[in-house]
């Protein structure tokens, strides 16, 4: 599961380029614990670590997800003051 998260993290990123768009999509309509059940009831269980690849500076997350990281901030920072 962490390899998947850090190839979809990758794409997100805009550092390597998608396989399929369905871990994507999945992530941007239903939320990551979504992604992470859907996952680990498709993936068996992996014995090897993976090391998470620190993004290039130049790399510009995608739009879609730029877009959904506001969204959740500016829907966390109205729930605080309500």
């Amino acid at each position: 599961m962490v390899e998947r998260y850090e190839e979809l993290r990758g794409v997100a990123l805009g550092t390597t380029a998608p396989v399929h768009g369905r871990g994507l999509a999945l992530i941007l309509r239903r939320g990551m614990v979504a992604w992470m059940q859907a996952w680990s009831e498709c993936a068996p269980a992996a014995s090897t670590r993976v090391q998470p690849r620190v993004p290039r500076a130049e790399a510009i997350p995608r739009p879609e997800v730029v877009a959904l990281l506001t969204e959740m901030a500016i829907s966390a920072a109205s729930e605080v003051r309500v």
